[in-house]
């Protein structure tokens, strides 16, 4: 690119200048110098003085930034283009990096003519301020929506760690219950050739019902083990030898063998063991059944909770809620995270909280923000605690978020809200997650601070309990 370049074609290149006069934009082409920029070098770096309004006249930049040893990728900047420093910018240093990935130019305007700018070109500051604030306004949008991919990603993992379960617990039922099918006709077939086909069914349905409707058992280990041994001795004791199936679902329920004793006294010998074969049977695909009810419950309440979590079936204007159900759904979200690192959960919920004015969607996001920080946190704590607490104080309503991890070290506690600052892996965490969620509790009229940074690691946050 030629080292001068005429007012009329500086103009067109940049939507800012559109319609300023002339002499204006000569005033910064006379006071601005054009560098060439290599591949892999460097616009800015973090940390160096912000000493120049940029505009980029070719090529293209990635803006990234370094933290704990990660590289996180922010933005980035094309011909047409203006960064750094701004009119009534109070910038003092650059907070990322700006490397070119292709050759690049770009004019600099110094800092030291900044003052003069604003003096003698009014129409120019005016478009620079209004774009510059464009700028911002656009990006934090882009950050938004990226913590919010980053919110769905944690979300649909969850989400489908917890339906894997029941909905293969449903394939394997529907399966099983296929495949018994055929084995029930010829069991059915077995039971009519007997001499009392009638009196049998009689005793099926009895002995059955008495089943189904006994109270689930609580066997220990060792109990167990000896309530399989009784049954086993008993049904061997009465001539009958294929009942560890029967068993099985024998000891998970609050029997005795003594059940039987009616049935065994009254059925001959030779017809007990179709009866006791149809039964089982019968009662394993009564079991069946009941997994795929439950599974199809489990899943039914997941939904419910996305629901919730999400607040897609109302309108993100405030409305009353009840941060207990916030706080709930978003741990059933969680859940698998926490049973997979065997953290003791500890909840504080008043059974009487009133609903305050949320936008429930949002605060929901905030909530999923902290837990999921705080169960990362405890990945190498031996014995990890989350506790949760809400409570009223006046006008406001309170929440508190602890965890007994190592804690915040004194040297990143004032960095934590700071857009783009993470402790996390690459592509684990955007860096964003912290300063939008005290952006929408601010929102809300409320305040996000951390509590302690030590062991226990305390997030409040507080929310006005009326509009």
């Amino acid at each position: 690119m030629q080292r001068k370049i005429q007012a009329e074609d500086f103009q067109k290149a940049f939507d800012a200048l559109q319609g300023l006069p002339l002499e204006q934009i000569q005033f910064i082409l006379d006071r601005s110098e054009i560098r060439h920029y290599p591949l892999d070098s460097y616009l800015f770096k973090a940390e160096e003085a912000a000493d120049n309004m940029t505009f980029v006249l070719e090529g293209h930049f990635k803006i990234y930034i370094q933290r704990q040893g990660n590289t996180n990728f922010i933005a980035e900047l094309n011909g047409g283009d203006i960064t750094g420093l701004l009119p009534f910018s109070r910038m003092e240093k650059a907070r990322a990096n700006a490397i070119a990935t292709e050759e690049s130019w770009a004019l600099q305007f110094p800092r030291s003519a900044m003052r003069e700018l604003i003096q003698n070109n009014y129409e120019l500051t005016e478009s620079l301020v209004h774009f510059m604030t464009g700028r911002v306004r656009n990006f934090t949008t882009l950050q938004q929506q990226n913590e919010r991919m980053v919110s769905l990603g944690k979300l649909s993992a969850g989400l489908a760690h917890e339906l894997n379960n029941p909905t293969a617990a449903i394939g394997r039922s529907a399966k099983v219950l296929s495949e018994n099918q055929k084995e029930n006709l010829l069991l059915w077939q077995e039971l009519l050739k007997g001499n009392q086909p009638l009196e049998a069914l009689r005793w099926i349905q009895q002995l059955s019902a008495e089943i189904l409707q006994a109270e689930e058992s609580n066997w220990g280990i060792l109990e167990q083990q000896e309530q399989e041994d009784d049954w086993l001795d008993y049904f061997e004791d009465q001539g009958y030898e294929d009942g560890d199936a029967l068993i099985e679902y024998l000891v998970s329920k609050k029997l005795s063998p003594q059940h039987f004793d009616a049935f065994m006294q009254a059925c001959p010998l030779a017809e007990r063991k179709p009866i006791l074969d149809l039964l089982s049977a019968l009662l394993r695909q009564a079991s069946l059944y009941e997994d795929v009810a439950t599974a199809a419950e489990r899943i039914s309440e997941l939904v419910g909770s996305i629901k919730s979590f999400t607040h897609m079936d109302q309108a993100q204007d405030k409305g009353m809620a009840s941060l207990t159900s916030c706080l709930n759904s978003t741990l059933k979200i969680l859940d698998h995270k926490l049973r997979k690192h065997n953290i003791d959960l500890q909840k504080d919920f008043p059974t009487d909280l009133a609903k305050i004015p949320l936008r429930v969607g949002q605060v929901n996001q905030v909530f999923t923000n902290l837990i999921d920080n705080a169960i990362d946190a405890l990945k190498e704590v031996e014995h990890p605690q989350i506790k949760i607490s809400i409570f009223m104080q006046r006008d406001n309503a309170f929440v508190k978020i602890e965890d007994n991890g190592p804690g915040i070290p004194d040297d990143l506690k004032a960095l934590i809200f700071d857009p783009f600052f993470t402790t996390k892996g690459v592509g684990e965490g955007s860096g964003m997650g912290l300063e939008i969620s005290r952006r929408i509790i601010e929102q809300h009229g409320g305040k996000l601070e951390l509590e302690s940074a030590q062991n226990p690691t305390i997030f409040s946050i507080c929310l006005p309990s009326t509009a």
